[in-house]
Formats: structure tokens, C-alpha cells, sequence
């Protein structure tokens, strides 16, 4: 057998593992492991005193974590001068070494495949892994080779991009930077917007595609296919053209109305010429309707292109802006609900319309002075009481089982 199969591989780029001819072997407890991280990443002899200095640790201790790190097969290189120590780079392999080295400013531009392959070394964040253990400035040839690779990636189209990267992302949760050259569908966290409009479903498509991933329908027809599908529940928000076609009158109320009444969808209408009553978002228009935001398109359609990403955020966005829009609408829809058939049957001075009015007012002052987690509770408690139904999605306090989303 060949020395390099007797190599003994040591894999940084997640938990620590060690291999040798592909047999996984026991890693050496916390205290000689931190010596050979530290060994790994340096890429060079250390001399004593450093290394004691970054363990904490008297150079009787170094030695006996040598000696610990020699019992589990570690190979140490020998050296010229007492007091340095390294890894034998004859008979050990680090997969850092053999990222940063593919990664290196000098080295040749890597194509997908390569690309692919230096995806697949890592397991997980080694950072967090670590970091207890390891200074952050023992990562930087790492963080420098990582950030070369996402440039390297990021100039390949986004239908071309490693299939790897989908997993590397999963590591990092909040690294905007490796998530955003996903596909947007791909991206964790991603939203999914339905837009259905005769005229421009396209246009708003081109608009909003960089964000959300955007979903078009351009007929009646497409839309009570989609509706039937029961492809409905995979939405989180809706934008609907108010007219759709000329024929059809309003028909966009409709789609609001079934997703109002079957779905937890947030939705926004727009419209060339939007009904009068659509000038007071505040109004009975909109909690009649449970709808956020009635945009008129504006001379040329212009407005769509203005104010298209601020009504997607109000839909769907993570803001306290957009949650408290969202909180709003669905406070003033459960009150309309509730209050309408009872002010008809028992009149304005009905105890019941007073306690609605009384634990909506509790809701909205918590929602004016911005205690969100205190307005997620009295928004769901109260869309609860009084529809049978929860808050919005994404608002409900922790504990509370979602409404079910029905697409039927």
C-alpha cells in the first residue's frame, strides 16, 4: 500500500474527524485536540512558547499533549531546532490545507466541478465548532479561501452554480452573503409571492423575482386551477389585479375573498382604477376585505415599478414595519367580522360590540407603542375569540399551533 493511502486525513471543516484508508478513527480528547487544531491551522512549526501562550498550558503540559497526540497516531514532523512543533505534512493531510491551497490568490481559476469538490469538505461551521478552542485569527486563511470561493461562484450563472452549495448554505443560517447566490426558491427563509394579473403578472415577475420567489398567473382560468390544485398553502403572500379583465368586473375581490376565508395569505390589491373606498387603508374596505395595501397603478402602470418592493415587504417582510401592518390588518379584520352581524341584530349599545371595541383598543395601543410580543398575543387571543381564527402567520406567540391553511 502506497504512503499516501496510509495518510492520516484530518478534517477541520466541521467536527473534528480523523481517517486513515477511509476507516474513521477515535479523535483524541478536548486538551490534545485543541493542540492539533492549532497545529492544523498555523500550517507551520510553532514554537513552543507561542504554543503554550495560545493553549494556556506550561511547556510540561505541551509535551505530554505531544506525547498524547503521538499515541493516537498523529504523525509530527521532526525538526531541525528543539521546541518547534508541526504536523508531518509526508504522512498527515488537513483539509484546510487543501482548501486554502486550491483557494490561494496564485492559484488557477476553478471550474464548476472543482468548485463542487471544495464544497464537499465541509460538515458544518468549524468556527462554532471550535470556538471555545481556536482565536478567530487562526481562521483568516480559511475566511479569505471561503470568501475567494463564494466570488468563484457567484461570477458562474445561477443555474450553473454548484449543487453543493444548498448544503454549505445550511451551515452558515445567516451568512446573507453565501445564501443570496442561491436561487431564491433555494435560499432558507425564502418567501413564495402569487401574483395574479391579466395584464402584468411579467412585469411584476421581473420586479420582484431578485427577492421572492414569484409565482404568475394571467387568467381566471389559471387562477381557479391553481385554487383547485391546492397548491395555495406553499404562498405567503398575494398580489391581485382588483379587475383582472375587462369583462369580469372586480373578479379580484373574489381571489382576496377565498384567500381571506381559506388561507392565511396576506394580500395587496392593485388596480388602474381602484374603488374610492380603497383610499382609507384604516376603513371597512380593507378589514371587509383583509387586505394590507390597494395600490393604484398610476399613469403609465409607474406605480408598480415605485412601490411594488414596499407593498412585497409589507406582505411578507420580517420588519416590525411589516409585522405591525400585518397585526393591524388582521385586528381590523376579526372586529369587522365579529361587529357587523351583531351591530344588525342587537344595535350599537350591545354589550358585546363594547368588550370587542374595549380588547381591540388594548391591542392597538400595544401595537402604536411597538410592544410586538405583547401585540402578537392580544392579536391572536383576539382574532382567536372572535373569527375562530389566529393571527397572521409568522406574528403568533410562541406556543400557539398555526391556524390550518386550507386551499379549498
Amino acid at each position: 500500500m502506497s504512503v499516501q493511502d496510509d495518510k492520516l486525513r484530518i478534517d477541520l471543516l466541521g467536527p473534528l474527524r480523523l481517517r486513515r484508508n477511509e476507516q474513521e478513527l477515535r479523535v483524541p480528547p478536548r486538551s490534545p485536540a485543541r493542540l492539533l487544531v492549532h497545529l492544523a491551522l498555523i500550517d507551520r512549526p510553532a514554537g513552543t512558547r507561542e504554543l503554550c501562550k495560545l493553549l494556556g498550558i506550561t511547556r510540561d503540559n505541551l509535551n505530554k499533549l505531544v506525547e498524547r497526540l503521538r499515541q493516537h497516531d498523529v504523525p509530527m514532523a521532526p525538526t531541525t531546532h528543539d521546541g518547534l512543533y508541526a504536523l508531518d505534512r509526508d504522512r498527515a493531510e488537513v483539509d484546510v490545507w487543501q482548501f486554502v491551497g486550491a483557494l490561494a490568490p496564485s492559484a488557477p481559476l476553478l471550474a464548476p466541478d472543482a468548485l463542487e469538490r471544495l464544497l464537499s469538505l465541509w460538515r458544518g461551521d468549524p468556527k462554532a465548532t471550535y470556538y471555545e478552542d481556536v482565536a478567530e485569527v487562526h481562521w483568516s486563511r480559511v475566511d479569505e479561501a471561503r470568501a475567494r470561493m463564494l466570488d468563484l461562484i457567484g461570477q458562474l450563472p445561477v443555474e450553473g452554480r454548484p449543487a453543493g452549495l444548498a448544503r454549505f448554505v445550511g451551515y452558515f443560517p445567516l451568512d446573507r452573503r453565501a445564501a443570496d447566490l442561491l436561487p431564491v426558491r433555494q435560499r432558507p427563509g425564502y418567501k413564495r409571492l402569487l401574483v395574479v394579473d391579466d395584464t402584468h403578472a411579467e412585469a411584476i415577475r421581473d420586479i420582484l423575482s431578485g427577492d421572492y420567489d414569484v409565482t404568475t398567473v394571467d387568467s381566471v382560468d389559471g387562477w381557479l386551477s391553481l385554487r383547485d390544485g391546492g397548491e395555495l398553502e406553499h404562498f405567503d403572500g398575494a398580489v391581485v389585479d382588483l379587475y383582472l379583465t375587462d369583462n369580469l368586473g372586480g373578479y379580484g375581490h373574489r381571489i382576496v375573498d377565498h384567500l381571506r376565508d381559506r388561507t392565511d395569505i396576506p394580500c395587496a390589491l392593485i388596480s388602474r382604477d381602484p374603488p374610492a373606498a380603497a383610499g382609507d387603508p384604516s376603513g371597512r374596505y380593507f378589514a371587509q376585505h383583509r387586505v394590507l395595501y390597494a395600490l393604484s397603478k398610476g399613469s403609465n402602470d409607474r406605480n408598480l415599478v415605485d412601490a411594488l418592493p414596499e407593498i412585497a415587504d409589507r406582505l411578507v417582510g420580517e420588519s416590525p414595519v411589516a409585522e405591525t401592518a400585518r397585526l393591524r390588518c388582521w385586528l381590523n379584520w376579526a372586529c369587522e367580522m365579529f361587529v357587523g352581524p351583531v351591530l344588525l341584530s342587537e344595535g350599537s349599545k350591545s354589550s358585546r360590540v363594547t368588550a370587542v371595541y374595549q380588547a381591540k383598543r388594548k391591542a392597538e395601543q400595544a401595537l402604536d407603542e411597538g410592544r410586538l410580543p405583547e401585540a402578537r398575543t392580544l392579536v391572536d387571543s383576539f382574532c382567536r375569540k372572535y373569527v375562530g381564527r389566529g393571527g397572521p402567520r409568522g406574528s403568533r406567540p410562541a406556543g400557539k399551533a398555526a391556524q390550518p391553511r386550507r386551499s379549498r
